[in-house]
């Protein structure tokens, strides 16, 4: 990128936009951080025409790129100084992005009430990791969160449904720290941000990009213009997890990975962390804590802080991103590792960036890094200490969707998905279900008998691809009073595509019907054979 790339923007507190910087009087730095929150620094003349607008509590910037925004952010700190050499005055103003709100936001236990009225031990949900996270921002401060909490101006971004299917149970866990649990991921995982779009905020996820193969960071090839590499050992390579139980009678069970074996064999350390899941007795959760942890740091650390060169082919910014898995050189060993942040610098003597690859906790912040660890290991006991009881919840899932019969979707038409849905949760107390429900003849649509907020999500699985041109797939969520009140579409020109996800969080009146259709706009037909697994559907009441 160059200085003539972005386009530095001054909002108020209502978002709107009330001016531009120009580049000759721009003096930015700026810290931006995959799934965290970032800063920037801005100083001005103290009687520049924005200042005063910059000094508004609320207030803040939109800084964009050549191809997309690279961050927004509210205004923190204002500061003016003025000397006998600068008697007009700088303004400095500090600076988060809004990713923040994220970090200012918990995941409440019982999100559809208020602090004082909470039912519930823990909000579980189960489902696809980037549905969870859609669901959980929305229930907390999006669309669907109480009016005390609701954050104006945000809507959230496209779901695809991506991700391991998990479940996860916050009980007043910061909401960023849980979505970027929900973000690590077997192999390349989930990215998270919030900036701004337009007039309003939008919470976005995206899946991590692999480009190791065409981006190769390494100062002896003309890539980097400098760089500095740490390698470090794992943070763990065994991942001793505690559920259920106290004393003799608590679940204890061991994970390791490929990874964490192969790490410890290279430094020669057994490195061992446990987990503390004592609000769990399942199996495959419990599995699924430490596979998290040892995701997270089982495996050998690479860290490098690197200044991509202006000659270099491939531009930060427009080749490679935030995010994306690159191959850099260490010691002649080509490693591939993920972008974890950069740093932009604009005044006067140019442009500049630098790209953080790997654990960026490597240079200066290690110890900020473990207290800021030891206090969400504390937090995590302090909230879990005392409570015995767990949440009662019901949640329907379908692990199997079948045709009703062999049929095959024409071009241009829809097809009506019926389903058979299996209880997978545990009762109330009390014997009654949470979800009065009824199903029509065969276990077909589902029908509300309590009005309130339900969140129905789907993922269709299309057993095979029709030869030919095949145009879009649509799959569509329709109530019987809304009609289609959620869609996702993807165009099917390809034998690689197989499958689409929506979710929506949407209030169901008494005696309302949803379902979900599968349509294509073109192509040849696509069949649909009994006994084949095409989707999974949960659909969850979120409360009155």
């Amino acid at each position: 990128m160059k200085l003539d790339d972005i386009t530095v923007t001054v909002r108020d507190k209502s978002l709107v936009r009330q001016g531009i910087i120009v580049p000759a009087e721009l003096n930015l730095t700026a810290s931006v951080d995959h799934n965290n929150v970032g800063s920037w620094t801005l100083s001005l003349r103290a009687d520049h025409p924005l200042a005063a607008i910059l000094r508004t509590p609320g207030s803040g910037l939109i800084v964009d790129g050549p191809e997309d925004v690279l961050f927004s952010g509210p205004m923190v700190t204002p500061t003016e100084v003025t000397s006998t050499t600068d008697p007009g005055g700088t303004l400095t103003i500090e600076g988060v992005t809004d990713t923040v709100i994220l970090a200012d936001t918990l995941a409440y236990p019982d999100p559809s009430r208020a602090v004082n009225a909470q039912r519930y031990k823990a909000d579980r949900r189960s489902g696809f990791a980037e549905t969870l996270m859609h669901a959980y921002v929305n229930v907390n401060i999006g669309s669907f969160a109480t009016a005390a909490r609701k954050k104006a101006g945000l809507t959230t971004g496209t779901d695809l449904g991506r991700g391991a299917y998990v479940t996860k149970a916050p009980n007043f866990q910061p909401l960023g720290e849980l979505l970027a649990e929900l973000a690590i991921q077997e192999g390349l995982g989930l990215g998270f941000r919030v900036v701004q779009r337009g007039a309003g905020l939008v919470f976005e996820t995206y899946r991590v990009s692999d480009k190791s193969d065409i981006i190769r960071l390494d100062a002896r090839n003309g890539s980097l213009a400098s760089q500095k590499v740490a390698t470090s050992p794992p943070g763990l390579t065994v991942a001793i997890v505690g559920g259920q139980g106290v004393d003799e009678t608590r679940q204890l069970s061991e994970y390791t990975t490929a990874a964490s074996v192969a790490a410890q064999a290279q430094w020669g350390r057994r490195i061992e962390r446990f987990i503390d899941q004592r609000t769990e007795d399942d199996p495959a959760e419990l599995a699924a804590a430490g596979k998290e942890a040892l995701d997270d740091a089982g495996f050998s650390a690479v860290s490098a802080q690197t200044v991509p060169s202006d000659d270099s082919a491939a531009t930060f910014g427009t080749d490679w991103n935030l995010g994306d898995r690159v191959a850099v050189t260490v010691d002649g060993q080509e490693l591939k590792v993920d972008v974890t942040g950069y740093v932009l610098k604009a005044d006067a003597t140019g442009f500049r960036v630098g790209v953080t690859i790997g654990d960026p906790t490597q240079f200066g912040d290690g110890m900020a890094s473990r207290v800021s660890s030891v206090e969400s290991r504390i937090s995590a006991i302090e909230r879990n200490t005392g409570v015995e009881t767990t949440r009662p919840y019901t949640e329907w899932v379908v692990p199997n969707l079948k045709a009703s019969a062999s049929s095959a979707i024409p071009p241009n038409a829809w097809q009506v998905l019926r389903w058979t849905v299996k209880r997978d949760s545990s009762a109330d107390p009390a014997g009654t279900d949470l979800i009065p429900h009824n199903f029509s003849v065969g276990g077909g649509e589902f029908t509300t008998r309590v009005p309130g907020r339900y969140l129905v999500s789907a993922r269709v699985t299309f057993p095979s691809v029709p030869s030919g041109t095949v145009g879009y797939r649509y799959i569509a969520l329709h109530s019987s009073t809304r009609g289609m009140f959620a869609y996702q579409s993807l165009p099917g020109n390809s034998t690689s595509f197989t499958a689409l996800s929506v979710s929506d969080a949407i209030r169901l009146a008494s005696n309302e019907t949803v379902w979900v259709q599968v349509f294509q706009s073109a192509g040849g037909l696509l069949t649909l054979v009994p006994g084949d697994a095409y989707a999974r559907i949960t659909i969850e009441h979120l409360g009155r």
